[in-house]
């Protein structure tokens, strides 16, 4: 784990900015694999794709977002509004707070998801995380603090326009990490290397934490999630 985070290690004020048309491209491509056949849907997509043939430079998104975001059409308005708080959250600036463990890993798990992975493994700490999936198309990526914000702030355009059913389904990897992540928030804080399997998911920490979270624990925790969320609603 050590090593891993050393080899992640960078600092936040020389990490990259990412440019809207990279950002939206990576949006898009969470859309299309949740893809759902509704208005909502087919908003965001058309913003999307119009945002990236345009290749506006990153001092004149917000502007164009904003343009959009008082558009006549209350589906266009509303989804680049949705758009324009994500990317807002995504460049809060160079020193940013690290994510909960719920949005790290719910990211992580949407990812994991989009690449297609029958199964995967995590290292994840302050330094960022590293992400190897298996399946048909093994995938393996590193990111760094602030790319896991962006990461994480394009998929939510995404939560305030989509139902979060499909987020919460047990065989997603994006609902199980979810609410693993909201557990290991009352641990002390600490590095910890996730294996996920298809039913379960293996978690070791470097202070000594260590659980298995079986399929049928996984689920009672997305049960009692969703009721919360309803709750709270």
């Amino acid at each position: 784990m050590a090593v891993a985070a050393e080899q992640m290690s960078s600092e936040r004020a020389n990490e990259a900015s990412v440019e809207p048309i990279e950002w939206c491209q990576r949006v898009l491509a969470s859309l299309r694999q949740r893809r759902k056949d509704d208005p909502e849907t087919g908003h965001l997509e058309m913003l999307l794709t119009s945002f990236m043939e345009m290749r506006p430079p990153s001092h004149t998104f917000p502007a164009l977002l904003a343009r959009y975001a008082v558009d006549s059409r209350p589906g266009i308005a509303g989804a680049a509004v949705a758009l324009q708080r994500a990317w807002e959250r995504a460049n809060e600036g160079a020193i940013l707070p690290l994510l909960s463990f719920e949005d790290l890993l719910r990211t992580l798990g949407s990812l994991l998801d989009e690449a297609g992975a029958r199964a995967g493994y995590l290292s994840v700490g302050p330094a960022g995380a590293t992400l190897q999936g298996c399946g048909p198309t093994p995938c393996q990526r590193t990111l760094g603090p602030l790319e896991l914000h962006h990461e994480n702030a394009g998929r939510s355009a995404l939560r305030s326009q989509i139902l979060p059913a499909d987020e919460a389904a047990a065989e997603r990897f994006e609902g199980r990490l979810r609410v693993v992540g909201a557990m290991l928030e009352t641990q002390p804080v600490q590095g910890y290397e996730i294996v996920v399997g298809p039913h379960l998911i293996e978690v070791e920490g470097d202070d000594g934490y260590c659980h298995v979270f079986t399929a049928e624990e996984i689920a009672a925790l997305i049960a009692e999630a969703a009721e919360q969320r309803a709750l709270d609603a």
